[in-house]
């Protein structure tokens, strides 16, 4: 069969910038359906080409054209459209994306990521998506292929939801995938914009320190119960690892083939089991893979100890992202229900990073339920207090899926417009005690403050570091998209194409 792969062009606030980053499940997607005969194409349209063409209301949209959308389409013919849709923020897009496929050729259309996945049935309510793959993709994607090919039911395809005669039907997803070492590595041929992603300028985490790098996702799933977190729609709460062995050979693949320098671990949960990571990072060693790595979406503190973090720093660790969330400890425990870690912990456990000269990072969210002005201003002083290089406040927003999500009752009270705001830069809807463009206020605040602090640590210092000029730009981008969501309190839809 073939099938054709898709990343939509973003819709983005004047002044932000997308990531470009190696799409690691549409990798995985690719690399399973190689490995069992079918024919893949892969159209990254956000990064292959980031035209910016401006919208309405302080918006624009980013990637392809859609002349150039259409050509590619055309060229490939496919019999079967899968379009990753991650992010709520990107909805819009995606139904852009997919009502132009659409008009375009007579291929079915599949939706997959967090997004779809909590929420298939008003996906589908769509007259152009005639799937949701629920959760992780490599499996259920397979078996939806093959019983199209074999024209067989697809009632037996678990973690497929799909239309039967006018009714959504959803076939639970039993079980998750527990040897990840039997997933094929990503395949990077397939995608046109391999170079862009390898010399990124704007990877996840913001910040390189060697070029050209990769995303490696070692692990999948969370056992916490974060309010806030998502990852479980997409992995499940049982945490799953790949072997060390298979891990470090995938590094050295790509060291050796690919010329990476740079490896950036994008697991929720990277250390989780302390003696795998100590394996890790000794067979790095051995093997003698000069690499920097990096953990843009966090570290879980509790498990990291001197010897641990001696051991990732030898391997090539520079910098840890690291989960805090909170410096009030009422807020921590009852809101955001984390309470497997203390503030009394994470000051002395980055009190060992800055000793073995790891530099840290502290992850923050502010604006959630319950949560008072003087508890907010605890975190931005807690912030401040830790000694990190650098920090993101957050701002709560409720996804579909979460905890936060059922507190806020968006299962009866979600939109395109609301689903265009959820992003970390902005407040998508106030809570019980702040107003959303006071949270924006304090979350501006917030960033101003801990730049500051920063600099009359070391004034000299702060000047001469480069990428304190960019944190500058990146906050200016803060305050201005503050400033556009209080003229524009609503987004509209972008309907035409």
């Amino acid at each position: 069969m073939k099938i054709l792969l898709m990343v939509p062009p973003g819709i983005f606030l004047q002044g932000e910038i997308p990531f470009c980053t190696f799409p690691l499940g549409i990798g995985y997607l690719a690399s399973v359906l190689r490995e069992n005969n079918h024919e893949v194409s892969v159209i990254d349209c956000l990064t292959e080409d980031q035209t910016i063409n401006n919208y309405e209301d302080g918006m624009c949209r980013i990637g392809m054209p859609w002349d150039m959308i259409k050509e590619k389409i055309k060229l490939i013919g496919p019999e079967l459209v899968g379009i990753s849709n991650s992010y709520s923020v990107q909805a819009p897009s995606v139904l852009q994306l997919v009502d132009f496929v659409k008009r375009n050729c007579n291929a079915k259309v599949v939706l997959g990521g967090a997004h779809p996945s909590a929420i298939p049935h008003e996906i589908l309510k769509n007259k152009n998506i005639d799937f949701v793959i629920i959760g992780e993709g490599e499996k259920s994607f397979l078996s939806l292929v093959n019983n199209l090919e074999k024209k067989q039911s697809l009632d037996t395809v678990e973690g497929l939801s799909y239309k039967n005669n006018g009714t959504i039907k959803v076939n639970p997803k039993k079980d998750y995938i527990s040897d990840l070492d039997n997933i094929p590595f990503p395949v990077w041929d397939l995608f046109p914009a391999k170079e862009k992603y390898l010399h990124s300028k704007n990877p996840h985490s913001n910040f390189l320190r060697r070029t050209p790098y990769m995303p490696v996702l070692t692990s999948r799933g969370c056992p916490g119960n974060c309010i806030f977190c998502s990852i479980h729609v997409s992995f499940g709460y049982r945490w799953r690892s790949r072997s060390c062995q298979n891990v470090v050979d995938e590094i050295e693949l790509l060291v050796k083939e690919h010329g990476i320098k740079e490896i950036h671990f994008e697991d929720d949960n990277l250390t989780f089991d302390r003696a795998r990571m100590m394996d890790i990072c000794n067979e790095i060693i051995a093997r003698k893979i000069d690499i920097a790595w990096t953990t843009p979406n966090g570290v879980h503190i509790s498990n990291l100890d001197e010897e641990l973090l001696s051991k990732m720093k030898e391997s090539g660790c520079y910098r840890l992202f690291l989960g805090i969330e909170s410096g009030n400890a009422n807020v921590l425990r009852n809101i955001i229900k984390k309470k497997d870690i203390s503030l009394d912990e994470v000051k002395s456990k980055i009190r060992l990073m800055k000793k073995l000269k790891i530099e840290t990072v502290g992850f923050f969210v502010i604006g959630l339920p319950g949560e008072t002005k003087k508890e907010i201003r605890d975190t931005i002083n807690f912030a401040c207090s830790l000694g990190l290089d650098d920090v993101l406040f957050n701002i709560a927003s409720a996804y579909p899926g979460t905890d936060l999500w059922r507190f806020y009752n968006k299962d009866d009270n979600s939109s395109l417009d609301y689903y265009a705001r959820l992003r970390p830069k902005c407040a998508a809807q106030s809570t019980d005690l702040l107003t959303a463009d006071e949270i924006e206020s304090l979350r501006n605040e917030a960033y101003l403050k801990f730049e500051m602090h920063k600099f009359f640590r070391n004034p000299v210092r702060y000047i001469l570091i480069k990428e304190n000029l960019l944190n500058w730009k990146r906050y200016l981008r803060y305050f201005f998209t503050s400033l556009i969501n209080k003229k524009f309190k609503k987004i509209k839809q972008f309907r035409n194409c």
